[in-house]
């Protein structure tokens, strides 16, 4: 959001993230009962605006506001948008449409705390068989198109437990 990309957060339950909503580059907030229509009124553009999504595996795939975040992952193939879903590794597992699954088809994402190997199989990727041992707080997996890497997930004090 510093660069002036603008975000939608469609979040299902209490979250951190609602602490971005009183940022001048937050839209708005799509909250339980969200629907196509109140993107529609957010003036989401697919060349600026990134949707996150978390938890989605409380949203399902049959929730009616889908779609219309399925259509901005493919519109933003060509743009600088785009969508962060967030969920349980477990829960994309069993989804074979929607849009987890046109998410995957991207080859992108981020695993955190990888269980093991199997785990980028998601997203196509080819990970060590040692990837699942004990690791740092806050350890992920990032992986894109060109292969996979070590990384860490930012953390802000307020959200830290320890």
């Amino acid at each position: 959001m510093d660069n002036g990309q603008k975000i939608v957060l469609a979040l299902r339950r209490k979250s951190p993230l609602m602490e971005l909503a009183d940022n001048p580059g937050a839209l708005g907030v799509l909250g339980v009962d969200g629907e196509p229509s109140d993107m529609n009124e957010m003036k989401v553009d697919p060349e600026n605006t990134v949707i996150v999504v978390d938890d989605f595996d409380t949203l399902a795939n049959n929730h009616e506001i889908n779609p219309t975040i399925e259509e901005h992952v493919k519109t933003c193939c060509d743009h600088h948008g785009g969508v962060i879903v967030a969920c349980g590794i477990d829960e994309i597992g069993g989804m074979y449409r929607g849009v987890v699954a046109t998410a995957k088809k991207t080859r992108t994402g981020q695993i955190l705390a990888p269980r093991g190997s199997d785990d980028g199989s998601y997203f196509s990727a080819h990970l060590l068989r040692s990837i699942g041992d004990p690791a740092p707080k806050g350890r992920t997996t990032l992986i894109t198109t060109t292969g996979w890497t070590w990384t860490r997930a930012p953390r802000r004090n307020k959200w830290d437990d320890s």
